[in-house]
C-alpha cells in the first residue's frame, strides 16, 4: 500500500454525473483502495430509507461510518454520493478524505436520468446538497472528464510529495 496523506476521495454530485465512472478511474490508480458506492450503501444497509432530505443525511453519515472501518482496517475509501451537508464534509476532512464534487449540466443530465423530471426528493430538483468548499470537477460526457479525473489523483498525490 502506498503512503498517502490524504487517506480517501469522496465524490459527490447528482446522479448520472458521473461518480461511479471517477471511483472506478481512481481505483485503478490507488493501490489499497477500497470503493463505497451511495447506491450500494443504500441497496445493502440503507434500504429502511426513503430519499428524503433527512434520509439521505443519514445515509451519508452511514457512508461516512463505512469510510472510517475501511480507514482503521488500513484502506483508501474511494466514496461516492448524490448528497453532501457541510457537517459531513467536515468530519470527512477530519479524516483526510479529499471531497471532489462532480458537476455535470442538469440539461444533460435530464437525458439520462428521468426521475430529474417524474421524480419527487430529488437532489438538485427539490433541493439542493449544501454548498461546500473543496474540489470541483466538471463532466461534459468527453474523455476531458477522465483526464480531469487523473488529475485530481496526481494533484492529491503531489500534495503528498510536498
Amino acid at each position: 500500500m502506498i503512503n498517502l496523506s490524504f487517506s480517501g476521495i469522496w465524490f459527490f454530485g447528482l446522479s448520472g454525473a458521473g461518480k461511479t465512472y471517477a471511483s472506478t478511474i481512481s481505483k485503478k490508480s490507488m493501490p489499497g483502495s477500497f470503493t463505497i458506492d451511495g447506491d450500494e450503501v443504500r441497496k445493502w444497509i440503507s434500504s429502511d430509507l426513503t430519499y428524503t432530505k433527512e434520509d439521505r443525511e443519514v445515509q451519508i453519515r452511514r457512508i461516512l461510518g463505512l469510510a472510517r472501518i475501511a480507514l482503521s482496517n488500513g484502506y483508501h475509501p474511494i466514496i461516492s454520493s448524490v448528497y453532501m451537508t457541510r457537517e459531513i464534509a467536515r468530519k470527512a476532512a477530519l479524516e483526510k478524505i479529499a471531497l471532489v464534487e462532480i458537476i455535470r449540466p442538469l440539461e444533460e443530465i435530464r437525458k439520462i436520468r428521468p426521475l430529474y423530471t417524474e421524480g419527487t426528493n430529488v437532489v438538485g430538483v427539490n433541493f439542493l446538497s449544501d454548498s461546500i468548499d473543496g474540489m470541483k470537477i466538471s463532466n461534459k460526457g468527453d474523455d476531458k472528464f477522465q483526464t480531469e479525473i487523473k488529475n485530481v489523483i496526481a494533484n492529491l498525490r503531489s500534495q503528498d510529495e510536498s
